[in-house]
């Protein structure tokens, strides 16, 4: 449950918001249709990615501890 309120925060906070937009901007320039969802979920999507790069680079064993700990759950659950 934290984690979803944790998130929530996160995605309604003016900064990300700000940033999807931008990058929904660009990404509707290259697909004009406005009927086309893309440009949205692109922005969206790759905001994420660069907060999880941007993490990456200020922590490196936090993708490969995250990783650790996606195989120990994957190992209880078989």
């Amino acid at each position: 449950m934290q984690h979803h309120a944790d998130d929530d925060a996160f995605h309604s906070s003016v900064e990300f918001q700000d940033l999807c937009e931008s990058l929904f901007v660009l990404f509707r320039r290259l697909m004009p249709d406005r009927y086309d969802h893309r440009p949205g979920l692109l922005g969206h999507i790759v905001t994420e990615l660069l907060l999880d790069n941007e993490l990456a680079r200020r922590d490196p064993t936090l993708l490969p501890r995250y990783y650790e700990t996606l195989e120990a759950i994957a190992l209880l659950l078989t």
